[in-house]
């Protein structure tokens, strides 16, 4: 389904997404972990380095492909 190859992350996403929508005071890693009912952070950080590190490699091959072209 989409971009998932597993549920897990689809659904890290998911909660990601509600929960920076919520009026959460305090949104990062624990505070939504905590608000989707998981016991740590671990899913939600593992999401956002998948999509940092995502983020970093376009990055970097677009500055590649600038200096070719």
């Amino acid at each position: 389904m989409g971009e998932f190859a597993r549920s897990e992350p689809r659904n890290n996403a998911i909660s990601y997404i509600r929960g920076l929508l919520s009026d959460e005071e305090r949104k990062n890693s624990w505070t939504l972990s905590e608000r989707a009912g998981q016991g740590t952070p671990d899913g939600m950080q593992r999401l956002l380095l998948g999509c940092f590190t995502v983020l970093a490699l376009f990055s970097a091959g677009v500055n590649i492909l600038d200096t070719v072209s």
